[in-house]
């Protein structure tokens, strides 16, 4: 059984915005035989086309919050 991991506080997969994104995804490149991952995304950045249920083997869940700025700080 895989230790899930759950990445929080990036804009999403695949990296388009990024340090944290990019890092995001060599993480979930090269550990996704050993963790299994589950992404939260900025839905206000990936269009609903672009919007997939998975990304090389990582969950991916799109909220509607932006990664950046006041509403990445949960109150």
């Amino acid at each position: 059984m895989k230790t899930k991991v759950a990445i929080i506080g990036t804009v999403g997969l695949p990296a388009k915005y990024g340090g944290f994104e990019t890092l995001t995804a060599h993480l979930v490149e090269e550990l996704a035989d050993t963790y299994d991952f589950t992404v939260y995304c900025s839905s206000k950045k990936y269009t609903k086309e672009e919007r997939t249920e998975s990304w090389k083997g990582a969950k991916l869940k799109y909220l509607p919050l932006d990664a950046n700025g006041i509403q990445s700080i949960p109150l």
